[in-house]
């Protein structure tokens, strides 16, 4: 080997890491649009402090992280720990998780290196396939989200590049060292623990055809491969024992078990709507990740024909028809699951940060298109400049707008988190309840998350807007609670959200007055309950007094000063304990307001919702709050 060889690739490992760093700090500087990486920024810090699982925080359904299972007293995230344990690492040596990032950006052009140089036996068709790696703008993006994709890449091509060499050694009557064959057990066990099923697709190719080839000297490679993955995969069902109840019951479909591969109804938590999935979604799911597959690599399209050019060539070559099966596996297995429709066509948010789930396609598309460039190069150096062009100026045009979406998300929320910390100070010890169009903390939003015992100056739960909210301050009476309001839809969430930050407070009396104040363009109120509704007259100041008394039984009035005539009182449930929510309605649809409320014992509880004390963006107009 070179010293050019060597510095080259050292210097494209430098570079990955660096622009990981880059991206990581201009364009998700407060996150990415995938919540996922708050459960693995969760799991890292209860790693960190000794702890697999996070307590629960009472009541369960208050302050549930996103896409956790309560499991007796602790929640079960739906991740097995394996990214979150390098995170927690990362973290401990250096205090932060994200000092991972640049550590597995520069390991993937490493493993990428090694891999091809090892399928295609040439230098600079390998230096040039890592080159496209670190460039793909896939990567590039990836390369700064806390997420488990890049890390199960790293493993999966340690595997591969064990695999082919231990064969190549067989062949040559030699005998491939122990510690690679080991240290191809160790990743491939932990990829499967990682990510099973793109562990699957990737490795299935050459785990058949390595066996075939090696069947008659099996013995010690296959001992050596089972030795190294043993201790991850034993871990994994001793996790998933402690997690479920059951070692083959993983934690990833605890929550909701139509989460998961096939057809049929699909649905990832319990409070979402199943989706019918057959063959049609999962085509149409599969076939819009391989054609964004397809733009999001170096080069795009003319680097993909390259690549079919390339393995064409080589369809002599066993490892080299090994690395190609990647590009079937993936799209034909992810017909069968509903995650890459789900990412594609229910929450889109593959158009921004890229088609993740095929990102180990990359790897031969870059081998292959990368192998066909430099033969090009040495050919006909006027086209493969043409080439070069082309696909630079196609990776531009499909990353820029992407990434600037991507930037200006995470800013907004990062003026969200600015606005609650500044305005809700955890020196205060504060409680903030979000509310918005979820039933999870971190979502939508990841950076709105707590420590990982719950505990902390600031907290976090969900508004619900009913009796559920009273328990919660009762349970947190130490605490100045807020409520944070997230208008806008979240399929991704659009790029100018409005958030405003309320404090509330607790009335109670055997009669509680609410002085409801609307904004402009909100002259009317309706009030509504589970038994009842009750249209105020209109107010030409948007002011009215909303009378709840303990008897069961409510009325507005005008508290502008204007005679009007009221409509009677509405009863309410018979009398005795009541536990409902009275909603307010300004008839615009965007700015209603609802209020828990609760009659015992001849008293009414009412939680109310004061005006804003900060706000980001632009409220909905007709915006009603309650003093």
């Amino acid at each position: 080997m070179e010293k050019s060889e060597v510095f080259a690739v050292l210097g494209l490992a430098a570079a990955a890491a660096s622009l990981a760093v880059v991206v990581l700090t201009l364009v998700f500087p407060h996150g990415s649009i995938n919540n996922d990486e708050a459960i693995y920024r969760l799991q890292a810090q209860a790693i960190q402090h000794g702890h697999f699982f996070v307590p629960v925080v009472q009541p369960v359904d208050a302050f549930r992280p996103w896409l956790a299972a309560a499991v007796h007293n602790h929640w079960v995230l739906k991740y097995i720990p394996v990214e979150a344990g390098f995170l927690a690492l990362a973290a401990a040596a250096t205090g932060t998780p994200a000092a991972a990032l640049p550590v597995v950006a520069a390991a993937l052009a490493l493993a990428t290196w090694i891999l091809v140089r090892e399928v295609l036996h040439d230098r600079w068709s390998a230096i040039v396939a890592t080159a496209l790696v670190v460039l793909s703008p896939l990567v590039v993006v990836q390369s700064a989200i806390l997420v488990a994709y890049l890390p199960t890449i790293v493993l999966l091509e340690v595997f591969m590049w064990s695999a082919i060499r231990a064969v190549a050694a067989a062949a040559a009557g030699e005998r491939l060292p122990a510690w690679q064959l080991a240290a191809g057990g160790v990743a491939i066990g932990l990829a499967v623990v990682a990510r099973p099923y793109d562990a699957a697709l990737f490795a299935a190719p050459v785990v058949v055809w390595a066996l075939f080839r090696l069947r008659h000297q099996i013995v010690r490679p296959l001992g050596w491969y089972v030795a190294g993955a043993l201790p991850p995969v034993v871990a994994m069902l001793l996790y998933d024992w402690a997690a479920t109840g059951s070692p083959l019951r993983l934690p990833f479909n605890l929550l909701e078990p139509a989460d998961r591969p096939g057809f049929g109804p699909r649905r990832m938590f319990p409070q979402e709507p199943y989706h019918a999935f057959g063959w049609p979604s999962g085509i149409r799911g599969s076939g819009s990740h391989l054609l964004l597959t397809i733009l999001w690599v170096s080069g795009g399209p003319a680097l993909v024909l390259l690549a079919i050019v390339g393995i064409w060539r080589r369809r002599r070559s066993a490892p080299a028809l090994v690395l190609a099966a990647v590009v079937v596996a993936f799209p034909v297995g992810y017909v069968f699951f509903w995650g890459a429709w789900n990412a594609s066509k229910l929450w889109r948010g593959v158009r921004f940060i890229g088609p993740f789930y095929f990102l180990p396609m990359v790897i031969p598309i870059a081998a292959f298109g990368g192998a066909e460039l430099v033969a090009l190069y040495r050919r006909w150096r006027p086209l493969a400049a043409v080439v070069v062009v082309v696909g630079v100026v196609s990776s531009v045009l499909v990353a820029a707008p992407a990434v600037a979406a991507d930037a200006r998300w995470s800013r907004q929320d990062g003026a969200v988190l600015a606005m609650v910390k500044q305005h809700a100070p955890a020196t205060a010890r504060t409680l903030v309840l979000i509310q918005a169009d979820q039933e999870y903390v971190m979502h939508p939003i990841s950076g709105l998350a707590n420590r990982w015992d719950g505990g902390g100056a600031l907290l976090y739960g969900l508004w619900s807007g009913t009796a559920q909210d009273l328990a919660v301050l009762a349970s947190q009476r130490d605490r100045r609670p807020y409520v944070l309001t997230l208008f806008g839809t979240f399929a991704p969430h659009p790029a100018h959200l409005a958030a405003t930050l309320r404090p509330i407070r607790l009335e109670s009396g055997y009669s509680v007055t609410v002085h409801v104040r609307g904004s402009a363009g909100a002259p009317h109120l309706t009030l509504t309950t589970s038994a009842s509704a009750l249209g105020c007259a209109d107010s030409v100041v948007g002011r009215w007094d909303v009378t709840i008394a303990a008897p069961g039984t409510i009325s507005c009035s005008d508290s502008g000063g204007l005679p009007v005539e009221m409509p009677a009182p509405v009863p309410l449930p018979p009398a005795g304990r009541w536990d409902g929510s009275l909603q307010l309605s300004s008839g615009t649809g965007a700015g209603g307001l609802t209020l828990p409320l609760q009659i015992s014992d001849g008293t009414v509880t009412v939680l109310v919702v004061e005006p804003a004390v900060a706000v980001v963006g632009a409220p909905p107009v007709g915006l009603l709050t309650a003093e």
